[in-house]
């Protein structure tokens, strides 16, 4: 992913919660906006933890799936969905 994509991803996310917070669209990841509407989007902090161009987008999803687990086995995830 480059860091542009990055940055429309997050944007994606703030577009999102400020949608849910107009009573627009419900919310798919209530931890996660519950936690930016405790503490504010901003006052999170988001990182790209792996980057690789030539990898097939197959195998990024994969990556991926593997983060989410590792993170949610730790409790350390927002992203889940109730």
């Amino acid at each position: 992913m480059t860091n542009m994509k990055f940055q429309v991803r997050l944007m994606e996310h703030k577009t999102r919660f400020n949608r849910i917070q107009k009573g627009k669209e419900e919310s798919t990841l209530p931890h996660l906006h519950a936690s930016f509407e405790k503490f504010g989007f901003n006052n999170h902090k988001f990182d790209l933890l792996f980057e690789d161009e030539t990898i097939s987008r197959n195998a990024l999803k994969k990556i991926e799936t593997i983060f989410i687990k590792t993170y949610k086995e730790t409790n350390l995830s927002l992203n889940k969905r109730l």
